[in-house]
């Protein structure tokens, strides 16, 4: 079974390609319950890129925002989005692509400081913070992706290491957008350089994955008790008494969670819920 972070391409109308999940969106929500703040421990950072490693052109590669798209039953749109900001799962991809065409028409570097987004203008820039280290890292969107879960970005090899993220696979990350449009076709893609290291103290807490949310207590019972083969599901009502949301956890880091997302999937529980990080 290949790692839950490896996902595969489809091609949109036109021809331009994407990752596609190999798995649909489905039944859970991950939500980082705040305990706590310190100061993360020091950390080593990753080697350079490696010497002799193949330069790659961005040649070729045109602004859109693209139509309307759907990947495994779920529709995407596309459209510009001056002040977006999100938090979730951030995810890699790297060698079976490099050398490829993004979903803009540029050529995919793995040692390039890129990333693809789902909905997104192509190219964007985006401010990535690792929250459970608080590494962070600007980036070039120009593909689209992840459709694995509801992962919300799909990191470069490259910006994985420098996030932290390549060896844990997932991670929860902050996302803000800083620039989009065609002028940013004339840039260079960036290769090599170092991650920001945290200069404030960085969340920790807790990982859930949340399955549903109910405005009826007995409805969040029942989901509970359906799944009960999965483990003890807790209740957490919202601050207004308004919502009483089903979670499973706590989980020890986001990838132990993603693990348990995709036992969910294989068992085939469909509905549609968004990753959230609090």
């Amino acid at each position: 079974m290949p790692p839950p972070w490896e996902s595969c391409r489809t091609e949109l109308p036109g021809g331009s390609e994407m990752h596609l999940a190999t798995v649909f969106t489905m039944f859970m929500c991950a939500a980082l319950l705040v305990s706590a703040c310190s100061r993360p421990a020091p950390v080593v950072m990753p080697q350079s890129v490696p010497q002799g490693a193949p330069q790659v052109s961005s040649s070729g590669g045109i602004y859109k925002v693209g139509a309307p798209y759907t990947v495994a039953g779920r529709r995407y749109t596309p459209r510009v989005q001056p002040n977006y900001q999100a938090e979730g799962l951030a995810s890699w991809y790297g060698p079976k692509f490099h050398g490829k065409r993004t979903a803009n028409g540029e050529i995919f570097d793995q040692y390039a400081l890129t990333a693809a987004h789902k909905t997104l203008p192509l190219p964007s820039k985006v401010r990535v913070t690792n929250l459970d280290n608080g590494r962070q890292l600007v980036v070039r969107v120009n593909d689209r992706g992840p459709f694995v879960g509801d992962r919300i970005i799909d990191l470069s090899r490259r910006s994985a290491q420098l996030l932290g993220v390549e060896k844990v696979g997932v991670a929860p990350v902050r996302l803000e957008l800083l620039d989009s449009g065609p002028h940013l076709l004339t840039e260079p893609l960036q290769r090599g350089q170092e991650a920001q290291e945290p200069g404030m103290p960085v969340r920790t807490g807790r990982v859930y994955v949340q399955v549903g949310a109910f405005r009826l207590p007995d409805n969040a019972q029942r989901l509970a008790w359906r799944l009960s083969q999965f483990g003890d599901a807790s209740i957490h009502v919202s601050e207004n008494r308004r919502w009483h949301r089903v979670r499973f956890g706590p989980f020890v880091s986001a990838r132990e969670a993603d693990v348990f997302v995709q036992r969910l999937e294989r068992a085939g529980y469909l509905p549609n819920v968004v990753v959230q990080i609090r």
